[in-house]
């Protein structure tokens, strides 16, 4: 047996040399050339008679004798495989493969359940991963292994020969059925990972497209509440300075507004307490509950930040959840804070004597709306005195 596994060993070698020869010549770019090594061993059984004098039969071991099958002492197989295990996890994300893949069976077996026993054994070794066994089948011309390899002993030495090299009997047909079990594993291991990467990358695409879709909808929804958000009219409504464009109402404020001059913090403000503007809420703060949906974005995951304008992007304010403190001295928590020098106030379209809708009323326009309301009255008088 360790003659014929050698000589199986020498056969390997030379058809893996002609073979790498070849695909060296036919070599694409797109092609994955995985080095397959080949470990020639000897399976060894033994038998006893049971207590009613039925003989059993067992194996005794599986004799590993190196690259050649030259070793005068067997190696034992459990240091190969404790040399690169891996789990089936560790396959599924990396092309690698366990120290044993795969196990030829040659001739010499005289029992249908020999090959189990070969199975059993390997598997004790690797309890993890389950090694793929392949015994080798007679010809068709031939009833069995046994009347197979009897009529190769019965060739002479350059039919022997021939038909080694044709790998159709004897140490050449087990050497290219050894070949062909290692290529079709490796071509099923390099198409299940191609699978398993084929198949993350369409999950990858696929999360991205379905993340992507929803921020388009995301945007859309804040678009359209944006769109939608209509300020009342009948009530004061705030306009950035710069750009026009409104961005909160009377609605939105506070409610109840913070009381005034509740606090001084600040040596600043307490410097300065006298002085009447000090003590003047210079800003507006914004209700936590009615944040106009513009602004929603613009208050982040953070503690604080600053509030821009929509459409030109200038700063209008800031936000702290932990609160700021007006410039009357009240300490307002959460404070989503809007300077009145930031924004321009208009007036709602049910006032007296209100200026067109859309104006912007500034104190200069209001000082003039109520001098022309002055004269508007005197010349009323006046004409009221002539005609009487």
């Amino acid at each position: 047996q360790k003659a014929r596994a050698a000589r199986v060993s020498q056969l390997l070698q030379e058809f893996q040399e002609q073979q790498q020869e070849q695909e060296e010549e036919t070599e694409t770019n797109d092609e994955i050339i995985i080095p397959i090594e080949y470990l020639p061993a000897v399976a060894s059984f033994g038998s006893y008679k049971d207590q009613d004098g039925n003989r059993v039969r067992y194996l005794t071991g599986v004799e590993y004798y190196g690259e050649d099958a030259t070793l005068e002492t067997p190696q034992s197989l459990l240091s190969l495989f404790d040399e690169n295990v891996s789990t089936p996890e560790q396959e599924n994300d990396d092309l690698i493969f366990t120290c044993i893949s795969g196990v030829a069976i040659g001739p010499g077996l005289h029992e249908p359940d020999d090959v189990a026993k070969i199975g059993a054994f390997l598997q004790t070794m690797s309890p993890q991963i389950e090694i793929p066994l392949h015994a080798i089948q007679p010809n068709a011309e031939y009833s069995s292994m046994k009347e197979e390899l009897q009529a190769f002993k019965d060739m002479a030495d350059n039919e022997k020969e021939e038909a080694t090299q044709q790998r159709t009997l004897g140490p050449g047909k087990m050497a290219q059925m050894t070949m062909d079990l290692g290529a079709r594993l490796v071509r099923e291991r390099v198409q299940a990972f191609r699978q398993k990467q084929a198949a993350l990358e369409a999950a990858r695409l696929q999360a991205e497209k379905e993340e992507t879709q929803r921020r388009v909808r995301q945007d859309e929804e804040k678009a359209q509440a944006v769109n939608d958000y209509v300020l009342d009219p009948h009530q004061v409504r705030y306009s950035c300075r710069k750009c026009r464009t409104l961005l909160f109402g009377q609605a939105e404020l506070e409610d109840p507004p913070h009381a005034p001059s509740q606090h001084q913090f600040s040596h600043r403000k307490q410097g300065r307490a006298s002085s009447a503007s000090s003590s003047l809420c210079q800003s507006y703060f914004l209700g936590a509950n009615t944040i106009p949906p513009w602004m929603q974005d613009a208050l982040g995951d953070g503690m604080e930040g600053r509030v821009a304008c929509p459409k030109c992007q200038v700063k209008v304010g800031a936000w702290h959840w932990s609160g700021a403190q007006c410039s009357c001295g009240t300490w307002v928590v959460p404070a989503i804070q809007i300077p009145k020098s930031k924004v321009d106030g208009l007036l709602p379209q049910t006032t007296p004597n209100a200026l067109p809708q859309g104006t912007v009323v500034s104190p200069f326009a209001r000082l003039m709306q109520q001098q022309q309301s002055q004269n508007n009255t005197a010349v009323a008088a006046v004409t009221s005195n002539t005609a009487s």
